[in-house]
């Protein structure tokens, strides 16, 4: 029999039994072939979804990547965020994160350049020693920073560190 007509078949008969209102589901078991068309459909789901995060991933990791310090990373957080809106919505493929102090040195070596928030500018010879002198550094604007004006922050980064702003 044609798959297709055992599955409309099976169809008909869990439809007509749940309208009869009967409580044995025995008319509702699939058959066979609809199960492996069912997984069949998952399969390719998932090795869809696979190649989307791969993709993903790739555009990720080509990605230049800023990290913003600040003391406990609350401020540079919502920073990064309204800047990673900024420079996604202008086209400037640039992944944006933040840290608080404490935890600067294990995320570091991940990223290709890094703003200072300015109350924590007392610490920059700590953080040259973390990352040395590969990789820019600046100290955020006390007044961009502050008032958390993320297109004067983006602006400063691509005229302080333009090799991550192209």
């Amino acid at each position: 029999m044609n798959p297709e007509a055992v599955r409309n078949a099976d169809s008909l008969k869990c439809s007509q039994h749940i309208l009869d209102g009967g409580k044995d589901f025995s008319a509702a078991q699939p058959t066979l072939e609809y199960i492996y068309d069912a997984n069949k459909m998952w399969r390719s789901f998932f090795e869809h979804d696979q190649t989307y995060s791969m993709n993903r991933f790739q555009e990720v990791k080509n990605m230049k990547k800023l990290l913003i310090c600040c003391l406990f990373g609350n401020t540079a957080n919502s920073l990064a965020k309204k800047m990673h809106v900024l420079a996604e919505s202008s086209g400037n493929p640039l992944m944006i994160s933040a840290v608080g102090l404490d935890n600067f040195a294990s995320v570091a070596p991940a990223f290709d350049g890094f703003l200072i928030a300015p109350h924590i500018q007392y610490k920059l010879s700590e953080i040259y020693d973390i990352v040395g002198n590969t990789r820019p550094i600046a100290i955020i604007e006390s007044l961009p920073y502050a008032s958390l004006d993320a297109e004067k922050v983006l602006n400063f980064v691509k005229e302080k560190m333009p090799e991550l702003a192209a």
